[in-house]
């Protein structure tokens, strides 16, 4: 979902568009993708240049802004950002489509909340049936029209699981169960991956840390010249609320750490994690790090 058209360059020092960074980088001037900030004075909040790097005739789409880091309280462009994301979804969700609705369905990353809108039974929701554009019916003759219903990630990650045969609808692209997931167990290098949105998974281990809880990925991958683990780090003022947070709340999670196996060592987990881009390299070039924008974006299991 493109909502940024703007972004500060750090290596270059000045704000600059997605066709301008493409043309710096020709120049020699831009050398990483990953060098990006908020526009705001205020906030420093990273921007990865999705697709900058690949050579033109291998991208798929051109380049892109994206965040992949949280914005600062103080910041103005975070509230007019989700504001254009609200707007985007709100237009993609609300198109009437040609297709059978129990098997493609939206991803919902809405908070609880605020929107809880979650698939139980085949092609109805617990708070919201399709619907349709009036030329269609939902009692299975006709369901010209008929809008997917909206699924967690938990339920997506039970329909790969029982190997299902659905498609998620983002950005109005359909992506198909088995091409979603991404096994990072699996994966060696980073820049071998589509820069598309993707669940990553994989075995994980949960790391208390003095601001927060890390999820650290069992296996080292390559980014540029870094080999290291991945990982996701959860900070404190995102999941101290324990009755808000419920299983990713820093209390729970802290008891995740302290898991031990049979011979007493520690026990590692599942994560699922919905992300744009696969992880990326920190602005400081030491970590390569996965961000999840809210915590419906992350699922695990023990």
């Amino acid at each position: 979902m493109t909502t940024i058209t703007l972004a500060k360059s750090l290596e270059i020092g000045r704000i600059i568009t997605t066709a301008e960074a493409d043309r710096e980088r020709e120049l020699g001037h831009i050398k990483s993708q990953h060098k990006f900030e908020c526009i705001d004075d205020n906030c420093d909040a990273q921007i990865t240049c999705a697709n900058l790097l690949k050579e033109k005739f291998k991208r798929k789409k051109e380049p892109y802004y994206i965040y992949v880091g949280d914005h600062s309280a103080a910041c103005k462009e975070k509230d007019k950002i989700e504001k254009i994301e609200r707007e985007q979804q709100e237009r993609q969700e609300s198109k009437p489509r040609r297709y059978i609705s129990d098997k493609f369905a939206f991803l919902n990353l809405d908070k609880p909340s605020t929107k809880k809108t979650e698939t139980t039974t085949r092609g109805s929701s617990t708070l919201t049936d399709p619907t349709t554009n009036g030329s269609g019916t939902t009692n299975g003759q006709n369901q010209t029209g008929v809008r997917p219903s909206k699924k967690a990630l938990s339920s997506w990650v039970k329909l790969f699981n029982d190997d299902a045969d659905i498609s998620v609808i983002y950005n109005d692209e359909e992506i198909h169960i088995r091409d979603l997931f991404v096994n990072m167990d699996e994966v060696t290098n980073i820049e071998e991956l589509e820069e598309d949105p993707r669940i990553y998974y994989g075995t994980a281990w949960v790391n208390p840390k003095k601001n927060g809880i890390q999820f650290t990925f069992n296996n080292k991958v390559q980014l540029d010249e870094l080999i290291q683990k991945p990982s996701l780090m959860l900070y404190s003022n995102k999941i101290q609320n324990e009755a808000e947070n419920g299983r990713f709340s820093e209390k729970i999670l802290k008891k995740l750490a302290e898991m031990k196996t049979k011979n007493n060592r520690p026990r590692p987990i599942t994560v699922y994690i919905f992300s744009q881009l696969p992880p990326q390299l920190s602005k400081n070039g030491n970590f390569i790090n996965f961000y999840a924008k809210e915590l419906t974006y992350i699922y695990y299991e023990k």
